[in-house]
């Protein structure tokens, strides 16, 4: 019978584990409210702790009695108006990857809130328009 220890790295963040060290992973991790975005590099211009404890602190859950013994339903209440999707995406500056941490790290990926976040279809218009603008700006250089 063989015996093997083995180092399990585990992250910070989000607590995935790997046997090999997870330092860039944790740099750059969507549960990191101070990451390094690889996609829009918006790590120097805009200020993820912030945005991220603006939507953290606008609700708030309730627990409410449904009349059945040991069953309670769960009920939103927003401080101030009901966050929308485009509201992140603006403070974020249009970057999915940005916009998908804080929404993990803030908590509005948990139920009952639904903001209608599809990270595929958002990841794809961003990379539409960037390569659109490539597209003119290699253009207009080679004139």
């Amino acid at each position: 019978m063989k015996i093997k220890i083995k180092k399990v790295y585990y992250c910070e963040f989000c607590g995935k584990h790997s046997l090999k060290p997870l330092n860039k992973h944790e740099k750059h991790c969507t549960m990191n409210p101070n990451r390094e975005c690889h996609l829009c590099e918006n790590y120097a211009h805009i200020n993820l702790p912030k945005i991220i404890e603006k939507y953290k602190n606008s609700y708030e859950l309730k627990e409410e009695d449904v009349g059945m013994e040991g069953f309670k339903s769960v009920k939103i209440v927003w401080k101030n108006e009901k966050i929308t999707i485009d509201e992140i995406m603006n403070d974020v500056e249009n970057c999915p990857v940005c916009a998908l941490t804080v929404i993990r790290c803030a908590g509005l990926n948990k139920f009952p809130i639904d903001l209608c976040f599809d990270y595929q279809k958002e990841l794809k218009k961003w990379w539409d328009v960037k390569n659109e603008y490539e597209l003119e700006r290699d253009f207009s250089d080679s004139q």
